[in-house]
């Protein structure tokens, strides 16, 4: 069973549509992109399955687009636009922050806090390494562990909130099993 997601299409001329089976997407010979829902995905309205910026699906979606005619400047505007401070939090709970430099460094930060009755603990951590970007793919090589980096494909996008838009990023890690996707915002220097 085959469903339009969107009749409008982008400058690319591509409209979306949602197929029932495992995910992935493919070019029809109609310039329709069909996209394939996992089983048993849930999010619906009632013109079919909604897809949200932060859904598995979305992230398969975009990360599998390959825009004819479009030629890469091998990742400069996205290294560009990822370097600077971005934060995760987690509630009161926690905080990831991942900081980028011009020269192919980044910092990872990570701190929580846990209360139990009266007592409550804090603790965090501060490692390092060096990044690259290669077709989207953000490698983050630990100092403490380069024969074993962190493999994610990232993108940087304005995200539209009540105070306007704000800078984010998201990292995709499509190898964890389930697939984890978290989302950043720019810490404003």
């Amino acid at each position: 069973m085959k469903r339009t997601l969107s009749r409008l299409t982008s400058s690319t001329a591509i409209a979306l549509a949602l197929v029932a089976g495992a995910a992935h997407a493919t070019q029809a010979p109609s310039d329709e992109l069909a996209f394939t829902v996992p089983p048993g995905y849930t999010q619906q309205n009632g013109d079919g399955v909604v897809l949200m910026l932060d859904d598995v699906p979305f992230e398969q979606l975009f990360h599998s687009l390959r825009p004819v005619g479009w030629q890469s400047d091998g990742g400069q505007a996205l290294t560009s636009a990822l370097q600077g401070t971005w934060r995760f939090t987690a509630g009161g709970a926690g905080m990831h922050q991942l900081t980028f430099t011009v020269d192919g460094r980044y910092e990872r930060d990570l701190a929580s806090t846990a209360q139990v009755g009266v007592s409550q603990r804090t603790s965090s951590t501060v490692t390092g390494g060096a990044f690259t970007l290669r077709d989207g793919e953000l490698t983050l090589t630990p100092e403490h562990r380069p024969q074993s980096p962190d493999r994610y494909y990232v993108r940087v996008y304005e995200e539209l909130s009540s105070i306007g838009w704000k800078p984010s990023a998201v990292l995709f890690d499509s190898r964890s099993q389930p697939p984890n996707i978290v989302q950043y915002y720019r810490v404003q220097p």
